[in-house]
């Protein structure tokens, strides 16, 4: 199983607590997450296939794949995308797991 989250739903957030107006600047930036890898199926003693993901949506905190064993390089892809607002000054931060599991 290849679990991929989030420690904050809003993304990567700047907790300096400056005062600010919430309808120019924004205090978060949301990111989605894609994993791409080669994997098989559960139960499935069948040639893996291309084309597996993972996709960690910017408004969701977790989302899990499961598959059979696998060995295969993953590519993951972060995007933040151009926020609609200012930023406030400071630092935006976050954590983002991976967690690739057997069962």
């Amino acid at each position: 199983t290849v679990t991929v989250s989030k420690n904050d739903i809003r993304g990567l957030v700047n907790n300096s607590g400056a005062g600010y107006d919430s309808n120019v600047f924004q205090a978060n930036l949301p990111y989605s997450v894609t994993g791409t890898y080669t994997a098989g199926a559960v139960g499935s003693t069948a040639a893996a296939t291309n084309g597996n993901y993972i996709n960690l949506a910017a408004n969701a905190n977790s989302t899990s794949a499961s598959h059979g064993a696998w060995k295969s390089a993953m590519a993951l892809n972060v995007n933040i995308p151009v926020p609609s607002k200012s930023l406030l000054a400071g630092a935006y931060e976050g954590q983002l797991t991976v967690n690739i599991q057997a069962f």
